[in-house]
């Protein structure tokens, strides 16, 4: 996982979607610190003055506590991805015994995801587009530096941002649904994946 993915704003400035990779290391387009990854799970920043601080990535996580907000005229964020969608199951075997399926995903497909507060609207490269409306999303959650939803009746699909955060689209994505759910008065959502569920 990028440390971007983690970090979806600077931990130092607070910027959102501030980091961007350059020469091996993340590096923030606000206040010029640099990211890179230390020892274990620690992440060291290399400060525009030269100093330099290094933390458990937890620790830096703690500092964007807060969740992103929604910009201008309905829309949280658009962003260049790449798609993949479920094209079934493929069992899972050990000793011969069946221990379940893993889903089977698709070719990697490029476009535009934009985020608003009623839904993710895909338009692909190839000008196919599809639309998922936030009433419609049963499950969302962040997998190995990409982010995963299901939709009812449909199958899940997986989304990656070269350029971006897959952390800042889950949590913008999970501000956007509270948001949905606390106004048509569904109550608020406590957990988001395997399903989304209200208490």
């Amino acid at each position: 996982m990028a440390i971007r993915d983690l970090l979806w704003a600077c931990p130092l400035c607070g910027l959102e979607g501030g980091l961007h990779p350059r020469d091996a290391v993340d590096a923030c387009s606000g206040c010029g610190a640099r990211f890179r990854r230390g020892r274990g799970s620690e992440i060291v920043a290399e400060l525009r003055d030269g100093r330099i601080e290094r933390r458990l990535a937890a620790d830096w996580a703690v500092r964007l506590a807060r969740a992103p907000r929604q910009r201008g005229a309905g829309e949280w964020r658009r962003e260049r991805v790449s798609v993949r969608f479920s094209t079934g199951e493929a069992p899972v075997y050990r000793a011969g015994e069946l221990l379940g399926g893993v889903e089977k995903l698709g070719p990697p497909l490029p476009g535009e995801l934009a985020l608003t507060g009623e839904e993710l609207a895909l338009r692909l490269d190839s000008g196919e587009e599809r639309r998922w409306p936030l009433d419609r999303l049963t499950a969302v959650q962040m997998s190995s530096g990409s982010l995963q939803i299901k939709a009812r009746g449909e199958p899940l699909t997986t989304f990656r941002f070269p350029d971006g955060s897959a952390r800042l689209w889950e949590e913008s994505l999970t501000a956007a649904l509270r948001a949905r759910y606390r106004a048509a008065g569904r109550g608020e959502i406590v957990e988001f994946q395997p399903r989304i569920v209200t208490r």
